[in-house]
């Protein structure tokens, strides 16, 4: 059960003013820490990256300073199991979606079996990829996960779509944690990120209005002054490729913006092999920065 009635007295309790700034991703790290849920263990991917930035790499000798174990998906179903039987303390364990979540939830059955609290953090494919085939589809037209869920944890199931219910719904999750219940956050990232968009980020419609007709230089002068002092990264996914001439549009754009590209393994029938502004060919092992601009052409792979 959550460590301590002072934990109980201030999780959630603070005022709203102070957590205005946060977003959704790090009150819901924040609130966990609150309960005393420091240990985290999973592997990232596309869905839960937003939640695990704000995470530390495992280091035994910093105490309660949220951190996560990188370790395969169906090791870290366990682990908060064996951690909670060890030190009487919960830990989390993440991974991101379609097979992934499925091999976590192995652990996930028997905390259910044993009585023991954990939290079990995973993310489900957003509205908007409805009809689009995504490769690791959770919705009812794929995997259908949250249906799979709450067939086995009814009662523990709760899904984090927007910054405004997120007291509720962890409220609600620490009351199941208290009766000695695992329970699932389920992250909805396409929902969650709409409530946390900054318009202050975006061009202003009408900057772009003009009375010339040249709409596109018009737009790359905007641009440019939007991303000035980044460096401007394409991302070229999958379905950049379905397109005629993809080849020659990614090359020119690249030029024409001095921009790098990377891509995805399939990404790579839509750039031309003797593109110059090439910087590297497996976009995974890319550390992003803020200092970067990404532009992403076509679906990922692992989303």
């Amino acid at each position: 059960m959550v460590n301590s009635e002072k934990n109980d007295a201030s999780v959630l309790n603070d005022d709203p003013i102070s957590q205005i700034n946060l977003d959704s991703y790090q009150i819901i790290i924040q609130t966990l820490n609150q309960w005393g849920i420091t240990v985290y263990a999973g592997v990232t991917g596309g869905g839960v990256v937003h939640l695990l930035k704000y995470l530390s790499p495992y280091d035994e000798t910093v105490k309660d300073k949220p951190s996560i174990i990188t370790i395969g998906e169906y090791s870290a179903g366990f682990i908060p199991l064996g951690y909670y039987l060890q030190s009487g303390r919960i830990a989390a364990a993440v991974a991101t979606t379609g097979a992934a979540t499925k091999l976590i939830c192995c652990g996930l059955s028997d905390c259910k079996l044993h009585d023991i609290p954990a939290v079990y953090i995973v993310p489900v494919s957003g509205k908007e990829t409805i009809g689009l085939s995504p490769l690791q589809d959770t919705s009812e037209y794929g995997s259908n996960i949250l249906v799979q869920l709450r067939a086995e944890l009814p009662d523990s199931v709760f899904v984090l779509d927007c910054k405004l219910n997120l007291k509720e719904q962890l409220s609600l999750a620490k009351n199941q944690l208290g009766r000695f219940k695992p329970v699932v956050l389920v992250l909805d990232n396409y929902e969650l990120n709409i409530c946390d968009i900054d318009s202050a980020r975006y061009i202003d419609s009408s900057v772009l209005q003009t009375t010339s007709g040249d709409h596109l230089n018009t737009f790359l002068r905007c641009f440019r002054q939007k991303i000035e002092g980044k460096r401007l990264v394409v991302f070229v996914g999958e379905e950049m490729a379905r397109y005629q001439k993809s080849k020659e549009l990614t090359t020119c754009f690249c030029y024409r913006m001095h921009a790098g590209a990377i891509w995805s393994i399939n990404g790579a029938n839509a750039i031309h092999r003797k593109t110059l502004m090439v910087m590297v060919i497996f976009p995974s092992v890319v550390m992003m920065k803020r200092s970067h601009c990404i532009i992403h052409w076509g679906k990922m792979m692992y989303c």
